[in-house]
């Protein structure tokens, strides 16, 4: 049984001027983030047969941090005919459990072919990205070393990661667009997450690198005889190496720890991702809707030489065991279909009133997101749903 209480209390402050001189769109400014974060946490363990051998029966937690992200940028884009180059750069300054700083540089170049009609574009991002604060204090205080006789911790450091695209966009008579993107992002500290004892409590951790490779193609129908839509593929693989350089291990992780040598998917690593969705305005104040998704599952830590069938069926039930395939060590495919519509009430100068009405996954299907991931734990999508908003705006 876990009891768990997180809260923070943010501020966010921005300044930045911005200007036109011949060709050039500038701007220059600052930002600051500012956050009071406070965590508690209490478990009791009901049966410790279920995990390892000196894990404690129960456990307290209760500490407060005080996060400050600090960044300047300039930015810079220039027109020259049917070429646009636009670059920034940025300097990051993060505190929490670590104090650390980063320049990040950015150059975007699109050029727009007016014989094809096509706009080609290429881009380098360097990125700085902080960790995911959702008990990062609890994993990063030297209180958790209670929880068991096998604890390792390290410091979750920032991901530094390097993404590159390119791609090209082109419009058919108006009213049709197709979008395509091939990408390249390479990790140092990947962000990833952990899950506590097999509870619900997650907690940030870092791999040492980690190389995400895609490509998507968007078909996009604007406003055409009172329909709209679109259709959207992605095909993404994603791979870690080890070691783990951030977060805390527990029990087995610690013993033997992900060394250098281990490479394995992550959760990127979803190789086949659809998305579809129409519109159909019926008349001025009224549309109906539907949309489906279809993802092709992702990687589980679980093969068919070490599943033990019935402790799984014992735990999550014959309808979630049979969504994973362990001979390919994955996720079976998921499909969700979902209707919706909408009616504007009352419409009136600046004021209106609207309703809108959604089925989510109509089909109630059991969807499993992911099945003993080797850090993400279990999820399951959920059931079918219906949910209903007003809006008001005045």
């Amino acid at each position: 049984m876990v009891d768990q209480q997180r809260g923070f209390r943010e501020y966010y402050v921005k300044g930045d001027v911005a200007g036109h001189s011949g060709g050039h769109d500038w701007k220059v400014g600052a930002d600051g983030v500012f956050s009071n974060v406070n965590e508690k946490l209490h478990y009791v363990v009901t049966d410790l047969q279920q995990f390892d051998p000196g894990t404690a029966a129960h456990f307290a937690f209760s500490g407060t941090g005080y996060e400050r992200d600090q960044a300047l940028f300039a930015q810079d884009e220039v027109h020259l005919g049917t070429w646009n180059v636009a670059g920034r750069l940025r300097f990051d300054h993060y505190k929490l459990e670590l104090d650390e700083t980063a320049w990040s540089p950015r150059i975007g170049i699109s050029k727009y072919f007016d014989a094809a009609g096509v706009l080609v574009h290429a881009s380098y991002d360097r990125i700085f990205e902080t960790p995911a604060i959702e008990n990062l204090l609890l994993a990063s205080s030297p209180q958790v070393q209670a929880v068991g006789d096998s604890i390792l911790r390290f410091p979750v450091a920032p991901a530094r990661a390097n993404f590159y695209e390119i791609g090209a966009s082109k419009a058919f008579a108006a009213v049709l667009s197709l979008d395509v993107n091939v990408y390249k992002r390479q990790f140092k500290n990947f962000p990833d997450d952990d899950v506590l004892l097999d509870t619900g409590v997650s907690f940030p951790i870092a791999l040492a690198h980690a190389t995400v490779r895609g490509a998507e193609a968007k078909l996009q129908l604007r406003s055409f005889h009172r329909t709209s839509g679109f259709l959207s593929y992605t095909n993404q693989s994603g791979t870690a190496q080890g070691p783990i350089t951030g977060g805390l291990l527990l029990g087995s992780e610690a013993v033997a720890p992900i060394s250098a040598a281990d490479s394995f998917s992550i959760s990127q690593d979803q190789r086949n991702t659809a998305t579809a969705r129409a519109n159909y305005q019926v008349n001025k104040r009224f549309w109906a809707g539907a949309g489906a998704t279809y993802a092709s599952g992702l990687p589980t830590d679980l093969s068919a030489s070490d599943v033990n069938y019935a402790s799984l069926l014992a735990q999550y039930g014959p309808q979630v065991v049979g969504k994973v395939n362990f001979a390919r060590g994955r996720v079976r495919p998921s499909f969700a279909l979902n209707f919706s519509a909408g009616w504007q009430l009352y419409v009136r100068e600046n004021k209106s009133v609207s309703v809108q009405a959604q089925v989510a996954n109509v089909l109630d299907r059991v969807n499993v997101i992911n099945f003993e991931g080797l850090f993400s734990g279990t999820a399951i999508a959920p059931g079918r749903g219906v949910s209903v908003q007003i809006r008001s705006a005045f």
